[in-house]
C-alpha cells in the first residue's frame, strides 16, 4: 500500500485516474488462489492456516477486467477509484471453500497467537495476510481519500459452497 501511495504521488498534477484495488482473486486461474490451491494439495493429514488473517473485499479477475475496460472507455479526466468487492473475507475464508471442495482440512492458528510470541523482527518477514489487519477498510493516512468507489459482484462458485457450515468471514 504505501509503494503504491509513493506511485500515486508521482502522478500529481497528470491527467492521470488512479484505479485502487484490493486483493485481486480468481477460483480457476492463477495468482494467490493458484497458490493456496497448490498448499492445499499438499498430502498432509491437516493444513496450518492462520486465522482469521488479513480481511479482504477480494474482487474477481475477469469482471475488474470488464469493469477497468468499460471505465477507461468513459475517461472523464483525473479521479481516484476504489475498485472493491461487496464482501469482507479473510484469507481463512478464502482457504476455507477452497479446502472444502478439495476434501482437505485446515488447522487454524490464531494471528494472535502468532503476533504475541514472535518478536517484531520475525514479524516483519510474515505476510501481511498472515496479520490480523483490516484491509477492506482504506487507511486515509496512507494519502488522498477516493473520489469514486466501484463495488464488484464476489462470487463463490457452487463447486467452493458443496458443504454447509463454511464461515467465510
Amino acid at each position: 500500500t504505501l509503494s503504491k501511495r509513493e506511485a500515486e504521488k508521482g502522478l500529481k498534477g497528470m491527467e492521470a485516474r488512479i484505479f485502487r484495488i484490493g486483493l485481486i482473486w480468481s477460483w480457476d486461474e492463477g495468482g494467490d488462489a493458484a497458490t493456496l490451491r497448490g498448499y492445499l494439495g499438499r498430502k498432509m493429514p491437516v493444513h496450518p492456516m492462520v486465522y482469521p488473517g488479513q480481511r479482504y473485499r477480494p474482487v474477481l479477475v475477469r469482471p475488474l477486467a470488464s469493469a477497468l475496460v468499460d471505465e477507461a472507455c468513459r475517461f472523464t479526466g483525473p479521479e481516484i477509484v476504489h475498485i472493491l468487492g461487496d464482501r469482507d473475507l479473510t484469507v481463512w475464508g478464502l482457504a476455507q471453500y477452497m479446502a472444502t471442495s478439495m476434501n482437505v482440512r485446515l488447522l487454524p492458528i490464531p494471528t494472535e497467537f502468532l503476533e504475541g510470541r514472535l518478536p517484531e523482527i520475525v514479524l516483519k518477514c510474515v505476510p501481511i495476510s498472515a496479520r490480523s489487519s483490516d484491509a477492506a477498510t482504506a487507511d486515509y493516512r496512507l494519502g488522498r481519500h477516493e473520489d469514486r468507489t466501484l463495488v464488484l459482484d464476489f462470487t463463490v462458485p457452487q463447486a467452493f459452497q458443496a458443504s454447509s457450515g463454511v464461515n467465510p468471514g
